[in-house]
């Protein structure tokens, strides 16, 4: 998936906000941006062959997504071979990303925050993390389950610089 990167975001935090649509409404907190829409991105997930897990519902707090486990990496120009998605996102409390294929197709269509890979489990996002539960909006502000950010010592430097985002199942070469 083609990405760009958004610069302003690899200096401040977001509580997890990480790859969107450009034409979403959360565009502009994004850490990467890609023309892409949720619906395509579920739709291409489906068939590479990928289980959405389909178990979050806005009011779901404390649960984590479901569905199948992915792999994600990412290379841009001059990088010789894809790099973790661990390595071009902070995590401030350090716990990590375990992406999963949540689904969500409808509430992705139906929201428009454009959300394709949210940094914690999200019941909108097509893909997201399950090493953080879902909370609400007053819970993520006061006591936020991390702060994410792009790492500008990795990704590229400059504004919409492009970064190409692989999704694999997990355990599928």
């Amino acid at each position: 998936m083609y990405t760009e990167v958004i610069l302003k975001n690899l200096a401040q935090t977001n509580p997890h906000w990480g790859i969107g649509c450009s034409t979403g409404d959360y565009a502009d907190k994004f850490i990467l941006s890609s023309p892409a829409k949720p619906t395509d991105f579920h739709d291409a997930l489906v068939r590479m062959g990928a289980k959405a897990g389909n178990n979050l519902s806005l009011d779901s707090y404390g649960q984590v997504v479901a569905g199948d486990e992915l792999v994600v990496a990412a290379q841009w120009p001059g990088l010789q071979k894809p790099v973790d998605i661990k390595d071009i996102f902070y995590d401030a409390t350090g716990k990590g990303f375990r992406i999963r294929f949540g689904g969500n197709r409808t509430a992705a269509a139906e929201r428009k925050a454009g959300c394709l890979t949210c940094l914690e489990s999200c019941p909108i996002a097509i893909t997201s993390n399950d090493v953080y539960p879902h909370v609400s909006t007053a819970t993520r502000y006061f006591t936020p389950n991390s702060l994410f950010r792009g790492k500008p010592e990795v990704l590229p430097n400059a504004q919409s610089a492009p970064v190409v985002v692989f999704y694999r199942p997990a355990g599928k070469a």
